[in-house]
């Protein structure tokens, strides 16, 4: 016997969206591979010495930004025929609620935030959404979002960029691999990255020394909080 349940508001809402983003903003696709080894170490470390759990979205979320400021045409949009970059770097995620439904929480002005107070910010965003609880502003006017399906066994996937947003990063899952370092064979976890990008903004020249700074964070986090 054939089963429907209706779309609710906001279904409907995230698929038009979407289409609009679909039809309008023409992108472009770009992956790169990621050592995470360091990020892992730094990771641990950080949070015994600061006692913030800091998770590794929190590093993407900070990266995503520190790489933003070297690059703001990232950060750009097209309002009235001209390009006008925002002021500030704000930076959206993916929740899904405990009803089913996906979220956008964004984090505003990543720049001023040291890595503790991203952690404690997306912390409570991703608390508030789970619950249903975040107000439509708190879900609005993102520069760059991060979607990550690793903790699904997703080894890479292409999104779409939010219609507020100029870019968005994918996140696979961690895998190990075998390279040579040193003339010897050692094992690596490595994460695979896919930035999709409005090309009416961005080349993809531009975009590929983007996501080379992302990842040249990601792989001396270190500098994340200098």
């Amino acid at each position: 016997m054939e089963k429907r349940a209706p779309l609710t508001r906001i279904q409907n809402l995230i698929g038009q969206r979407m289409l609009h983003s679909k039809r309008t903003i023409p992108s472009h696709y770009i992956n790169k591979s990621v050592c995470t080894d360091s990020l892992n170490r730094f990771r641990r470390d950080y949070a015994k010495a600061s006692g913030v759990r800091v998770s590794t979205n929190d590093i993407f979320f900070a990266a995503a930004a520190r790489a933003a400021e070297k690059f703001p045409f990232m950060l750009s949009r097209v309002e009235a025929e001209k390009i006008r970059i925002a002021d500030t770097i704000d930076v959206s995620f993916a929740v899904a609620s405990r009803s089913g439904i996906l979220f956008v929480p964004v984090i505003r002005a990543v720049e001023l935030l040291s890595l503790a107070q991203i952690a404690e910010t997306s912390e409570d965003l991703t608390r508030r959404a789970r619950e249903d609880k975040l107000s439509p502003e708190e879900m609005n006017n993102a520069s760059i979002a991060l979607s990550s399906l690793g903790m699904y066994g997703i080894n890479s996937f292409v999104a779409i960029p939010p219609a507020d947003s100029n870019a968005i990063i994918s996140v696979g899952r961690p895998e190990a691999e075998l390279v040579m370092k040193g003339g010897r064979v050692v094992s690596q976890k490595r994460m695979n990255f896919c930035l999709s990008v409005n090309a009416k903004t961005v080349s993809p020249f531009y975009a590929a020394k983007y996501l080379a700074k992302f990842a040249e964070f990601l792989e001396n986090p270190e500098k994340l909080d200098e």
